[in-house]
């Protein structure tokens, strides 16, 4: 029996737990342009609302956003 089929979430949690640790850099590297450890577990959607949430609004946060925003509206096209 794997981790994942005796606890489906820990996975995710553990990864939430990470990013609410994270700079908003670390949080940028582990979406990675949706390819990265945090996308494996959230949505564009969700890292939105998380890094709104998190972080101050800074020139840096809204870029990132407006990054993350672009990936959703990408991922909404194909």
């Amino acid at each position: 029996m794997t981790l994942h089929e005796v606890a489906p979430d820990w996975l995710r949690l553990r990864e939430l737990a990470l990013l609410l640790g994270a700079s908003l850099q670390e949080v940028d590297d582990r979406w990675s342009d949706g390819k990265g450890p945090a996308a494996v577990y959230f949505t564009a959607d969700e890292l939105v609302m998380l890094v709104t949430a998190t972080f101050e609004k800074t020139g840096r946060r809204d870029a990132l956003l407006a990054r993350l925003r672009q990936q959703r509206r990408e991922t909404c096209t194909v």
